[in-house]
């Protein structure tokens, strides 16, 4: 999870979530990354919860690209609505699967099973089956995040930004 740390990032869901894939599959390991409000209660509950083995927080950093493209999945599980957050087509753009709840702008970069995975906020199991199923299958889970990678390019890479600036220029340019 590479976000801002408070409440409507759905850290809590992730953790819950955690804890069921780690009753599962005993040697997976969640990296939290980000600084932020909730950072102190967070690092607490992962304590609690008994992930303290099991989970890195990071706290701010610098190489956020570099983290995102060394992980097997990334999950934004926000609870509360956002823009289309730039950690979803950020980690699409250097090929890492993305786990997404169906929260603000999300759904329009995460087509279910086709660009990456759905789940309904809030659902810390909906989001622990996404993340396992991506996980037992890394093969399927790449396609999907170089499917989600080639629409970023195409939609909002610089140059599909520009094009279409120029191109809306254009229109109202030939109306005159």
């Amino acid at each position: 999870l590479v976000a801002n740390v408070r409440g409507s990032k759905g850290h809590n869901v992730f953790l819950e979530a955690a804890r069921e894939i780690v009753a599962t599959v005993p040697s997976t390991r969640f990296l939290i990354v980000g600084e932020g409000v909730g950072y102190d209660d967070v690092r607490r509950r992962v304590e609690a919860m008994g992930l303290g083995r099991h989970l890195v927080m990071t706290g701010f950093r610098r190489d956020i690209p570099e983290v995102m493209a060394a992980l097997d999945v990334l999950t934004l599980p926000s609870i509360r609505s956002e823009a289309i957050s730039q950690v979803v087509p950020q980690a699409l753009a250097v090929g890492t699967p993305v786990v997404a709840s169906t929260v603000g702008g999300s759904p329009e970069v995460i087509r279910d099973g086709e660009t990456g995975r759905l789940v309904p906020p809030g659902d810390a199991h909906a989001l622990a089956r996404a993340i396992l199923e991506l996980l037992r299958d890394p093969t399927g889970a790449r396609a999907m995040a170089r499917a989600g990678g080639e629409m970023v390019r195409a939609r909002w890479s610089i140059d599909a930004s520009m094009g279409a600036t120029t191109r809306e220029y254009e229109t109202l340019l030939a109306g005159r």
